[in-house]
Order: structure tokens, then C-alpha cells, then sequence
């Protein structure tokens, strides 16, 4: 069957597309897959006195420092509290914290649960008075955005020392755009209190609330 010139001119630049995308010089390489951000940071804050959860742990100036870095939903962090001034008997480098925990999303709704590990270095006093080195935390947490406003909640449950222990705390924050993608300004407060099943009012199962709040910044 013989083909037109003119169906012939038409046909190809068509003929011509094909060939070039099935051609091995048209192949492409399959787009990279995408890789989590890692962000890290170290911080320090200093206080008039180190203060847990609305319990005072010290009365003299702590510096405390955090170390952390966040990857793919997981967040692992070390925290340390050092004493400026060490009282009798008493280490300057007085607590050592490590932790982690993994966020899940699921929309508005985001559920993270997490271990916290306190190790204490114990003063002689407290180790006459055989107070506990150490303890572990399991937790969980969980915030639901509704536009601008967070609410979250966290169930904390101790898993070493003083079993039985728990800690619960509610949050209310809200998020505002000054300049849009360029600042934003938010504020926030949360109340929690530790609670023990057996009414003990000694180390960290005394009972007490713990109020947070953080103004516009």
C-alpha cells in the first residue's frame, strides 16, 4: 500500500515522539526518593532554682542544657541539670536525662508516644537516705489542631522506681500569622498534676499542680 507525502509529513513528527520516549536515549532515571529532614540543636537556660512539674528538686542557680535531634517522626534528646553552687556533699552535676518518642500524623490528630530515663547522681545525704538513683517514664502524647488553636494532652506513667505514679497534663495553644510566611505569633498555657495510688508524699510522688504558660512571641 503506498502512503501519501502529505499523511507521511504529517505522521512524522508523531513517528518521530514515539520512538525518541521507547529509545534508550530517552530513558529517565526514576525520580530519587524522598529523604527525611534531620534537624538538631543544643540549648542552655539557666533558673534561680530547678524546679519539676510545680516540685522544688534544688533552692540554689542550675544551668540546664539539652542536646537533641529529630529525624523522620523519632526525637531523641539528653538533658543534664548542673548545680553553680554544690552543697555540702552534693554533686554539681547532680541529673543526667535521656529520652525519645515518635509522632505520628494522622491529619489535625497527632499521637506520640515516648521513654524519658532520669539517672540522679545522689548526694550523701540522700544516699543515707536511700533515695532511689534513678527512675523511667513511658508516656503518651496526643494534640489536635482546629485552625489556629492546639489542644493537647499528656499521660505520663512511671515504669521504674516509683511504679504506679502518673502524671497528666492539659494544653491549650493558639497560633496567629502576622506577615504572611514570613512571622507568626503564638501563646499557651498547660496545668498538670502528678498523682500516686498510694498517697505517699515523699521523692516524686508528691502531689502538687504544675502550671506553664507561655506568652505571644
Amino acid at each position: 500500500m503506498r502512503v501519501s507525502p502529505v499523511v507521511m509529513r504529517a505522521l512524522w513528527p508523531v513517528m518521530g515522539l514515539l520512538l525518541g520516549s521507547s529509545g534508550p536515549a530517552a530513558a529517565q532515571e526514576p525520580p530519587p526518593a524522598p529523604t527525611a529532614s534531620v534537624e538538631a540543636g543544643v540549648e542552655t537556660d539557666t533558673g534561680r532554682r530547678y524546679l519539676f512539674r510545680g516540685l522544688v528538686y534544688g533552692d540554689g542557680p542550675v544551668t540546664q542544657s539539652t542536646a537533641w535531634i529529630s529525624a523522620g517522626g523519632w526525637y531523641l534528646y539528653g538533658w543534664t541539670n548542673v548545680a553553680v553552687v554544690a552543697g555540702p556533699g552534693a554533686r554539681t552535676l547532680d541529673e543526667v536525662d535521656v529520652g525519645a518518642s515518635y509522632a505520628i500524623e494522622r491529619g489535625a490528630l497527632t499521637v506520640e508516644p515516648g521513654l524519658d530515663i532520669y539517672l540522679y547522681r545522689l548526694s550523701d545525704a540522700e544516699r543515707a537516705d536511700e533515695v532511689e538513683a534513678g527512675t523511667a517514664e513511658v508516656s503518651l502524647a496526643m494534640s489536635y489542631a482546629v485552625g489556629p488553636a492546639t489542644l493537647s494532652t499528656r499521660q505520663v506513667l512511671d515504669a521504674g522506681s516509683y511504679r504506679a505514679r502518673h502524671f497528666r497534663e492539659l494544653g491549650l495553644a493558639h497560633q496567629r500569622t502576622l506577615t504572611p510566611g514570613t512571622a507568626s505569633r503564638s501563646a499557651g498555657a498547660s496545668a498538670g498534676r502528678p498523682r500516686s495510688s498510694t498517697g505517699s508524699t515523699s521523692g516524686r510522688s508528691r502531689r502538687a499542680w504544675a502550671w506553664r504558660a507561655w506568652p505571644c512571641r
